[in-house]
């Protein structure tokens, strides 16, 4: 049979060329379990084919080890001066050695005359099948990681004067790598010397997958002034359709791929996945890969790199967090202190607390170290009003995930933008008065990894460490933890009302004194209660991880909001995050702070803490 580089369509022996696309057609080798090529591979297997060949899963005989064997098309096998170019580009891809390039031995022949060359056998998908099967939307973080291995992989062959020149999903492997995938590139040699020795036309060629060929090859430049930055081209396709599930361009005829690579502009990926735009830098980087002006991108992988290594994930626009891997982390291993945890020996919380310790505080009955606010208490908090008796009294464990937990009295505030601060984006805007009827029990502090590990038993955090915050949970496991213990999640009016604990402005004390955000934290995740709390005695409401609140997210919802204990819009796409990060700028670190994202995603930026209500 034959078979058509573009659309994989098989056809018969007697079929010279592709209706469709116009390309000529493969024949392929076709090989049965169980033979032997050469004395030296038994075949177990075939493992697919394509618009070059065919390959095998087969084993050596001698070293009783397993490697892919693939059988180029026989009308490769009979052009000599293909066969020459060939085996030059495989033994310079040989000198490559590196670890994001299939490993392959030398061109052979087999008995009946079929040429193939031995690979190493790579234990996973090639990342079209881990696209098509992974959940959507694809984890970015995921997609970085991939697109900075394919990239060594390039740099490495175009220090060796190699070029691709076809780079695209199916010719990027995943090995099995620990818990991930390392990418590895394959089919190095092939397309180079096939591009040496087939006339390049106009009507067609097979040289070209259209979905990621760069403008330079749809002109027709010779393979000889053809260099790396044709490659990157093709990289910013792959990593704009890990990205956004789809092509650059889907315009469906050839004579129209032509025309949107050479004249159209790209749509940035958060076009089409408007979270994206959390990602600081992204859009850049891919926009840079794609440019039409093979001088207007990045002159080289090491810039690649560089450009991969600036973006920062964070609120829209000037939030940032660095997204590659930090090399170490420095636990802290500050914290609440254990004396400083007034237990009680009554068991569980209520959000409604008893009235009557409300009559006992006014006739001044403290009960030893410990008592119950009145959790209908209404008051207007004012701002910078110490609250002592409540940091002091007001602090519960909670037995099941052993946190301090402090009592939040009912109230009411200024919610939204605080006046003076320049800082604020429009859908913190307009501010507003809010009142809080009911008291509640909040986390003293971010949940940490020893509390999650207590009731969840299971380890999701990036950065390590007991009394680190837990991180990388979305907002539905965040929900099943608080229901674990008898809570919820904060709505985002109690979240910003604990927050501030009188204060009406922007922050409730100086930065560097109450937050760890970009500029003080290292890049990592520092331990809990490690600054000074608020008025209400709550460590870390801003930075060192953003907290999911139970909200769903509107960007003019403070316009139609209740001014009674406001729920949230009824439905949405997006969850609220609160507080900043130990990625983000001064500006996250706000107490208005606000922005949504996507229920189901995690990053290690992201934590939360609970609000008790115990019966």
């Amino acid at each position: 049979m034959k078979f058509c580089a573009q659309c994989k369509t098989g056809f018969p022996d007697q079929a010279e060329s592709c209706p469709t696309h116009g390309g000529m057609l493969s024949e392929i080798v076709d090989l049965r379990p169980g033979m032997t090529i050469r004395g030296t591979y038994h075949i177990i297997r075939k493992l697919g084919e394509g618009g070059f060949g065919a390959v095998y899963l087969a084993e050596h005989n001698l070293m009783h080890e397993q490697r892919a064997l693939k059988f180029l098309s026989r009308q490769w096998g009979r052009d000599d001066e293909f066969t020459a170019r060939f085996r030059r580009e495989v033994r310079t891809l040989r000198q490559v050695r590196h670890k994001n390039v299939v490993d392959c031995g030398d061109l052979e022949r087999a008995e009946d005359d079929s040429l193939f060359f031995s690979m190493e056998l790579v234990e996973g998908p090639d990342l079209r099948d881990f696209l098509r099967d992974a959940a959507r939307p694809f984890d970015v973080r995921l997609a970085l990681a991939l697109t900075r291995g394919i990239a060594e992989g390039l740099g490495a062959a175009h220090a060796k004067g190699m070029v691709h020149r076809d780079i695209k999903p199916d010719n990027i492997l995943l090995a099995r790598d620990g818990n991930g995938f390392m990418p590895k590139i394959v089919d190095f040699g092939i397309v180079a010397t096939k591009e040496g020795t087939i006339a390049y036309t106009q009507t067609g060629s097979s040289l070209l997958t259209m979905a990621y060929a760069a403008p330079e090859q749809w002109k027709g430049t010779p393979a000889a002034e053809l260099d790396g930055r044709t490659d990157l081209y093709a990289l910013g396709g792959v990593l704009f359709e890990m990205l956004t599930g789809q092509t650059v361009f889907e315009p469906g005829s050839y004579e129209r791929w032509l025309m949107q690579h050479l004249n159209v502009t790209p749509r940035p990926p958060s076009s089409l996945r408007p979270e994206l735009t959390y990602w600081k830098g992204l859009d850049a980087l891919v926009l840079r890969l794609l440019a039409k002006d093979r001088d207007d991108r990045p002159k080289d992988v090491a810039e690649v790199l560089g450009l991969i290594d600036a973006v920062r994930y964070g609120a829209p626009v000037t939030h940032e967090r660095t997204v590659v891997e930090t090399p170490g982390v420095r636990e802290r291993t500050v914290g609440v202190a254990p004396e400083t945890r007034l237990r009680s020996e009554a068991r569980g919380f209520s959000r409604r607390a008893w009235f009557g310790v409300l009559a006992l505080v006014l006739v001044g009955a403290i009960v030893a170290t410990w008592f119950w606010r009145a959790g209908s208490e209404e008051r207007t908090v004012k701002p910078q009003e110490k609250l002592e008796a409540a940091a002091e009294t007001g602090t519960r464990v909670n037995p099941k995930d052993d946190l301090n937990y402090e009592f939040i009295p009912a109230g009411n505030f200024r919610m939204g933008c605080s006046a003076g601060d320049s800082e604020c984006f429009p859908y913190e805007n307009p501010a507003h008065d809010v009142k809080i009827s009911n008291g509640f029990w909040l986390g003293q502090t971010d949940v940490t990894q020893a509390a999650w590990k207590r009731v969840m038993n299971t380890e999701p955090s990036y950065f390590k460490g007991d009394q680190l915050p837990v991180e990388q949970v979305s907002w539905y496991e965040a929900v099943k933890y608080c229901e674990a213990i008898g809570g919820r999640l904060p709505t985002e009016a109690e979240w910003e009302y604990a927050a501030r604990a009188g204060s009406t402005s922007a922050r409730y004390g100086d930065l560097d004194a109450i937050a760890w955000y970009d500029k003080n934290s290292g890049s990592t995740t520092h331990a809990v209660g490690g600054k000074q709390p608020n008025q209400f005695g709550l460590f870390d409401m801003l930075g060192n991880v953003w907290q999911w609140t139970a909200d769903w997210y509107g960007e003019k919802y403070y316009t139609s909001q209740a001014n009674v204990d406001p729920p949230g819009p009824p439905s949405g796409q997006y969850r609220v995050l609160r507080g900043g990060s130990w990625g983000d700028d001064s500006q996250g670190a706000r107490a208005s702070s606000r922005f949504g994202d996507e229920p189901a995603y995690r990053y290690d930026v992201i934590g939360f803490r609970c609000v008790g209500e115990f019966r």
